[in-house]
């Protein structure tokens, strides 16, 4: 088998697709795929408040995007998991990838090693979604996203944000209790590692059938560690493992919540985990991995 014929049904078309590069077997190689006809639904949330906290000026709304060339570290990772299904009768495509966008933080939190939350604040007009993990009490930790919403997928592009806590807001001016001397140099130097997402890039998410009638449901990223801080856990904390399982649990949740069943089938070049196919690869050099698979990953998610 190989990656021969598949493509997203999130991306702005309007009929047939010619068959390209993708995954069906050899059999389904020339066959076009179906994608959906349908209006985009876009649902409309209001406007978030101005929170001036705590320091007087910032806006507790306000973020600043972390792209991987200007503000990443380290070599360019790409990554993309994908979970093939069949779904019960009446699955609704034409709608299924707004419906995963609108639940997605009731799909992605349960199980998870960490929950998802929409908030009320925007970013330059999208909607923002923060993520705490779940060993962090006490909120001691989010990482930031802003959403925006295509008609048949949506991107999520990751933020720094602009505000302090009150931990770090006392740890940025040295008021921390019992550590008089962490202010001025280390306490702003982790307060303002610590207000960043710990990747700088794009992750997409999309949603398409094979001609044979299998559904899938997939999400890929282009990205970089914002910070030497971060690239410096992935061995002892295992950071690379903790992406596959956060998203191999969304893929998994999602098609439980549809009432689907996943298939078996894996791509020639992927690897099974937990039911989900998943490949990924790294460079210093981001157009080197613009080609080759993740060019064919990059047609079904063209936002990244």
């Amino acid at each position: 088998m190989s990656e021969s014929s598949i493509c997203a049904n999130c991306a702005a078309h309007t009929g047939p697709a010619q068959a390209h590069a993708g995954f069906p077997p050899a059999a389904l190689e020339t066959e076009d795929l179906l994608w959906p006809q349908g209006e985009e639904i876009l649902e409309e949330v209001d406007d978030a408040e101005t929170v001036l906290w705590p320091i007087p000026g910032i806006n507790r709304c306000s973020f600043r995007e972390q792209q991987p060339g200007r503000d990443g570290v380290g070599p360019y990772h790409i990554n993309t998991h994908i979970a093939f299904f069949r779904p019960p009768a009446g699955f609704d495509l034409n709608t299924a990838c707004d419906r995963l966008f609108r639940r997605f933080p009731a799909v992605f939190s349960p199980g998870n090693l960490a929950r998802a939350e929409f908030s009320n604040c925007r970013f330059n007009g999208k909607r923002t979604v923060k993520f705490t993990l779940n060993e962090f009490v006490g909120n001691l930790r989010d990482d930031w996203v802003a959403m925006d919403k295509k008609r048949y997928n949506f991107v999520a592009t990751t933020l720094e944000r602009q505000w302090y806590e009150l931990l770090e807001a006392a740890a940025h001016s040295g008021s921390v209790v019992g550590a008089p001397g962490i202010g001025t140099l280390f306490g702003r130097i982790a307060v303002d590692i610590n207000r960043r997402h710990f990747l700088a890039g794009r992750r997409s998410w999309t949603l398409g059938r094979l001609p044979n009638g299998l559904y899938f449901v997939e999400t890929a990223a282009f990205e970089r560690y914002s910070h030497q801080a971060f690239m410096a856990m992935e061995g002892p904390a295992g950071m690379r493992s903790k992406i596959l399982e956060i998203w191999t649990n969304l893929l998994r949740n999602y098609v439980h919540s549809v009432g689907g069943h996943l298939d078996a089938y894996l791509p020639a070049g992927y690897r099974h985990h937990r039911g989900v196919c998943h490949r990924e690869s790294q460079s210093s050099n981001p157009r080197a991995l613009r080609g080759g698979w993740f060019a064919r990953v990059l047609r079904r998610h063209p936002g990244l």
